[in-house]
């Protein structure tokens, strides 16, 4: 009768490594999906989008501007921060949000004015509606 072959011997060490790779690149791709701004962001422009569409206006208006403030490079937060505007009346704040997407489609990579335009925005929603937005 022929005897199975044996095994090659591996050392406890190796499985533990692997496993220890394994279990990194999992956390790895759980907190690049998860927890990236990129990635709340964009959860919290569907959340503002969902205010919008219960009528939560002021909730939709600080959520979208929540997700601008993570992802200021983001086109999509912009266009949804304009949207909840406009529907609340701020047509003017409306029309700058506007604006700041197609400035961004037009040249994304002006890292200097994507980081510096949320907090001019924010100085222009508390002159016009007169509350602060965290």
């Amino acid at each position: 009768m022929h005897e199975p072959a044996p095994r090659a011997q591996q050392h406890p060490l190796v499985r533990i490594a692997f496993v220890f790779c394994a279990l990194s690149c999992l956390s790895g791709a759980f907190f690049m999906t998860v927890k990236s701004p990129q990635a709340q962001s964009a959860a919290l422009s569907a959340q503002a989008v969902y205010a919008a569409k219960q009528g939560q206006a002021d909730h939709a208006i600080e959520t979208a501007f929540q997700a601008v403030l993570l992802n200021p490079g983001a086109v999509k937060g912009w266009t949804v921060l304009s949207s909840v505007l406009d529907a609340r009346g701020f047509n003017s704040l409306s029309e700058e949000a506007q604006t700041i997407a197609l400035s961004l489609q037009q040249k994304p990579d002006d890292a200097a004015r994507v980081y510096a335009v949320p907090a001019e925005f924010r100085l222009s929603l508390m002159s016009e509606t007169g509350a602060g937005i965290q």
